[in-house]
């Protein structure tokens, strides 16, 4: 009896040592795991794009107004309050000298913008028979050029 009680007992010794052993390589194993699979929070270095801005492409009224043609906006036709447009300047237009009807109107500077320097979107409109016509958009300097527009005389109309 004595023979069984101590194989009772080394059984439940080794059981317990087994659980202690095994346990405790579990907890070991957890606690290794958890702290290496934590994301950590990675530093990514973040760049600021350069905003490279364009200069204004400096050209005059009188530039502007020679190849407006080539800008017509013929989807416009109202008047320029009604498209949302400000008048911020006009230049005189004058009739050439062989012209043999009415002629000469005011060349409208427009914007939806507030006048500021810098490059700023505008348009040129003209009165005509039929309702205005639009030309552009055009980006430059609106500043400057509402100054220029200041100092012509009259833009000479050609046929």
């Amino acid at each position: 009896m004595e023979q069984e009680k101590s194989n009772v007992g080394s059984v439940v010794l080794a059981i317990v040592i087994t659980a202690i052993v095994v346990g405790g390589g579990v907890y070991y194993f957890q606690q290794n795991t958890t702290k290496t699979d934590q994301p950590t929070a990675k530093t990514t270095e973040v760049t600021t794009p350069k905003v490279v801005t364009t200069p204004a492409p400096q050209k005059s009224l009188i530039e502007y107004y020679k190849t407006r043609d080539q800008f017509l906006n013929s989807g416009m036709m109202k008047n320029p309050e009604a498209l949302g447009f400000k008048e911020v300047g006009k230049a005189k237009v004058a009739c050439p000298e062989n012209a043999d009807g009415p002629c000469g109107f005011d060349l409208l500077i427009l914007s939806k913008d507030t006048l500021h320097s810098g490059n700023q979107e505008f348009y040129l409109a003209q009165a005509g028979g039929a309702g205005y016509s639009y030309y552009g958009p055009f980006s430059d300097d609106l500043q400057r050029i509402v100054n220029e527009s200041k100092t012509i005389e009259s833009l000479k109309e050609s046929y």
